[in-house]
């Protein structure tokens, strides 16, 4: 949506589950928001639009309204007023991700046709003013049941969470879906909210999340490991649950089975006898699982520590300050498998933090009045699914523009951003560009001397989608994906994805200059699954060449590809 049509009204879109066409959400008659306004004085931008009941067409009120500028220069949330209309004032001008969400109906991007996929960007220039955006909240299904223990009593308090299978780096894994409840006195839970699409439920018992031990069964060495639907503690064994547009899936009942559960205890090493201070905190290996304890214990002045009641699994140990981390910190992890018997006699052997340390430089001089605090350095992990195991502390961005990034302890790529207008083109260390490689520190040693270079010449790539008959297409997505294999790593610059305005223009920025990219348009995509290999390698035969040299604009059109 171009800002000279200032006045805009959408048609909802369609969804297809399980074989069957539903509404995602069904066109309701848009009341009259107003004439637009031209310009004002001041140059700024606004948005305005009404929040609909899908259904029935009824104003949804405080609904939370919240638009992203796709550069991360805006960020803006209002709520809906009793007539469900929002206005976002004082934006600036570009392009827009916007999303609607309110208790009991299903969140949704701004021009999403189906759950799981990115929505419809809107653009507005300085000045102008958008009007008439419509979004039509589809009602939330609902999926309910009863949580029992072995005997077939109700459990009370414990946490039921629900999961889907979601593409991310790495591969496709089980997510949390965001929707958790507790147990009541009769083991009865009830989540809702949910778009339509399968789901694992999976329960922990409350205190597995905080930090005492899971549940025990009276009088014995018993306690309940998570458990899946319809009664497993395997995850790959959960039983999904579909659930339909707006259905309540009601009668899931299942029970929490006690199992041994075990106490691990051991010392750390490598500090001085009777000055050791800190916990040893306690996670889930794969953080895909999403409920595992949580929990830790104090660590004792002689080095020891002990934790009782862990359910089965495989856990990440780590040794924590009592406060908040500092650079000079000592770090410990260790990983260890419990399966029901007694660990004695662990050792954490302490070392200094691995550190990585350098300057950050502006190509073409740095930008007037900016402050250290605006550029953001950070380690992004090679192995996102090991998350568990990062141990780094915040990144810091000195006044002379220096920085340190402490407590490595998994190989790790350096990023940085956060400044309007500059983006990242080089990690250089003894000359040797590190931009995509991971740097792997070991213990205790420091990299000293690396450059992160910012500049403000980055490419730019836009063009106009159309379909088969030749028209402008909104109804499509973009993949850009490098041609070679050396450059899709999990976290690699040279894939990006996009979803054209209603106008069916798209625009992907930033993307690194590189001869050899793959572009097309496709009819759907799932968000995330360009980091699907099988999929990007289907496309690779159907996809246009492109180059990008350093700080180009191009425009480069595309037909939709079945």
């Amino acid at each position: 949506m171009r800002a000279s049509c200032a006045s805009v009204a959408v048609g909802i879109l369609l969804l297809a589950t399980s074989g069957a066409s539903e509404a995602w959400g069904q066109p309701a008659i848009v009341p009259g928001i107003g004439p637009a306004r031209p310009p004002d004085a001041t140059g700024t931008a606004i948005i305005r639009g009404t929040v609909l009941a899908a259904d029935t067409g009824a104003p949804v009120r405080r609904a939370q309204v919240r638009a992203n500028t796709s550069d991360g220069r805006d960020s803006r949330v209002v709520l809906t007023d009793d007539q469900g209309r929002f206005e976002l004032k004082d934006l600036v001008g570009g392009r827009y991700n916007l999303s609607a969400s309110r208790t009991g109906y299903v969140s949704l991007q701004y021009g999403q046709r189906r759950p799981n996929e990115r929505g419809m960007p809107v653009e507005v220039a300085p000045g102008a003013v958008l009007d008439k955006i419509v979004f039509g909240l589809p009602r939330g299904g609902v999926i309910a049941g009863r949580l029992l223990d072995e005997a077939g009593d109700p459990l009370a308090d414990a946490q039921v969470q629900l999961m889907r299978s979601a593409f991310m780096p790495g591969g496709r894994r089980l997510q949390p879906a965001g929707r958790m409840d507790t147990t009541d006195d009769q083991g009865s839970f009830r989540l809702h909210g949910l778009a339509p699409g399968e789901y694992v439920v999976s329960a922990t018992m409350r205190s597995q999340m905080m930090s005492g031990p899971p549940g025990l069964v009276p009088g014995s060495d018993q306690g309940y490991a998570p458990t899946y639907y319809p009664g497993t503690p395997a995850m790959n064994d959960a039983q999904r649950i579909t659930v339909g547009l707006g259905q309540e899936v009601s009668g899931i009942t299942f029970a929490m089975t006690p199992t041994r559960v075990a106490r691990i205890s051991g010392r750390v090493t490598g500090g001085t006898p009777g000055t050791y201070e800190g916990f040893v905190s306690m996670s889930l290996e794969d953080v895909s699982a999403g409920m595992g304890f949580g929990g830790g214990a104090g660590l004792q002045s002689d080095g020891t520590f002990e934790m009782t009641g862990i359910a089965p699994g495989r856990y990440v140990l780590r040794v924590q300050p009592r406060g908040p981390r500092r650079d000079e910190d000592p770090v410990g992890v260790l990983a260890v498998t419990v399966a029901g018997a007694d660990l004695a006699g662990l050792v954490i052997p302490l070392h200094p933090p691995a550190r990585i340390t350098g300057r950050i430089e502006f190509e073409g001089g740095m930008p007037p009045n900016t402050q250290p605090s605006q550029v953001r350095v950070f380690p992004s992990p090679v192995n996102p699914l090991g998350m568990s195991g990062m141990m780094s502390g915040p990144p810091r961005t000195l006044p002379d523009f220096t920085f340190a990034v402490s407590g490595l302890t998994q190989p790790v790529l350096l990023r940085a951003g956060g400044l309007p207008g500059w983006n990242l083109k080089a990690v250089l260390l003894d000359g040797e560009d590190l931009t995509d490689t991971p740097f792997d520190v070991a213990a205790g040693s420091t990299v000293t001397g690396v450059r992160l270079v910012l500049t403000q010449a980055t490419t730019t790539l836009s063009g106009l989608v159309r379909d088969d008959r030749g028209n402008a297409s909104a109804n499509a997505s973009i993949v850009v994906f490098p041609a070679d294999d050396d450059k899709m790593g999990v976290q690699t610059r040279f894939l990006r994805s996009a979803r054209p305005d209603a106008e069916g223009r798209y625009e992907i920025k930033a993307l690194p200059p590189y001869a050899n990219y793959r572009i097309i348009a496709i009819e759907s995509l799932e968000d995330g699954q360009i980091f699907d290999p099988d999929f990007i390698a289907g496309l690779r035969n159907r996809a246009e060449r492109l180059a990008l040299t350093e700080g180009e604009t191009k425009t480069h059109d595309l037909r939709v590809r079945p």
